[in-house]
């Protein structure tokens, strides 16, 4: 009796908190059970990456937060149901290596992209105003493929620019002349592959774009909200590569990735305004991605030497990347949809 009065105690409470605090209890709540089981895993010898599983949970936590406030009648129940279900599928998937080593990375990849495709059908017969209600639906092509544009070439001016800042002008010279046509076109397409995996994508940005972002900067205004969600999403990428990267590069690294993704937090809010859609910042995680690691391809085919490739370094090495990223950043601040008198993402 006791335990049922304290179930529903629990319950209303949870029913009567604030959707932020909410979302965020269950999403670094993932992280946490993630953490131990990547933590077990790498104890007992086996090598997997936890940040391919990682990449639903933000979209989960936003389901389970309707489903907690009793929203179901409101949002798109066979798209969000799927969704969770593969979630808790991909999550088990891990827990179940555990005990028996049968390669979960491999599995993984297989059911990600049946998932991918499974997942289309029921995105274009879902109920169309649900869809829109819950900012699914609606896009600009156009804009969508501008923007994609845009931040290509973003990442080559980023790069460019932090060799200037360090006054590494040799290198910035090797780096120029071994550029060519071809090796764009590789990584552009690197990226355009990584959308084969869209629903990973989609598992972050509907969670932070989505969800967090417009009630962020409802509670903080446009631009300090949007920034705060980047601190939020750094932090958040912590455990993926707390095994791997050595000890005394973790604040090092957890440095790096705060400034990472607050200014990809800017870029990407700024573009999905300008596209008016949540798939077109899908598109720009996945060229991230992509083309981030088709360059790492170049130095290691490991997953894990890969991650110590971007983590490992000297503070002084973030100051050009901080400096440059700054630069970059300000002109979007100052647009239209960062006023406060834009309209609502």
């Amino acid at each position: 009796m006791n335990k049922s009065i304290e179930k529903n105690k629990l319950i209303e409470k949870l029913k009567t908190m604030d959707e932020v605090i909410l979302f965020l209890i269950i999403t670094f709540g993932f992280i946490f059970v993630l953490t131990l089981i990547s933590w077990f895993e790498t104890m007992n010898g086996m090598k997997i990456s936890i940040g391919n599983v990682q990449m639903y949970t933000p979209a989960m936590a936003v389901i389970l937060v309707a489903k907690i406030k009793n929203k179901v009648s409101e949002y798109p129940k066979r798209m969000f149901n799927l969704y969770l279900t593969f979630g808790f599928v991909i999550i088990l998937s891990y827990i179940i290596n555990l005990f028996f080593d049968f390669g979960v990375n491999g599995i993984v990849s297989i059911l990600t992209l049946v998932f991918s495709l499974a997942f289309i059908p029921i995105v274009l017969t879902e109920n169309k105003e649900k869809m829109s209600k819950w900012k699914l639906r609606g896009t600009n092509v156009k804009n969508i493929l501008l923007c994609a544009l845009l931040y290509i070439f973003l990442l080559q001016i980023a790069g460019i620019g932090s060799y200037v800042v360090a006054g590494k002008f040799e290198e910035l010279k090797k780096y120029l002349s071994t550029l060519n046509f071809s090796d764009f076109l590789c990584m552009i397409g690197n990226g355009i592959v990584a959308m084969t995996g869209y629903v990973m994508m989609f598992g972050e940005e509907y969670g932070w774009r989505g969800f967090l972002q417009p009630r962020l900067q409802n509670k903080f205004g446009k631009r300090i909200g949007v920034i705060l969600l980047g601190v939020i999403w750094g932090l958040w990428h912590v455990n993926m590569y707390f095994f791997v990267v050595k000890p005394e590069y973790l604040l090092y690294s957890t440095v790096k990735q705060v400034i990472a993704c607050v200014y990809m937090a800017i870029v990407f809010a700024y573009v999905y305004e300008k596209s008016r859609s949540i798939w077109g910042v899908v598109l720009l995680h996945a060229l991230n991605n992509g083309m981030a690691f088709y360059m790492l391809d170049q130095y290691s085919d490991s997953l894990e030497d890969k991650i110590a490739i971007m983590y490992q370094g000297e503070f002084k090495l973030l100051i050009p990347m901080l400096v440059v990223y700054i630069i970059i950043s300000i002109p979007f601040l100052f647009t239209k949809m960062f006023r406060k008198n834009s309209a609502k993402l």
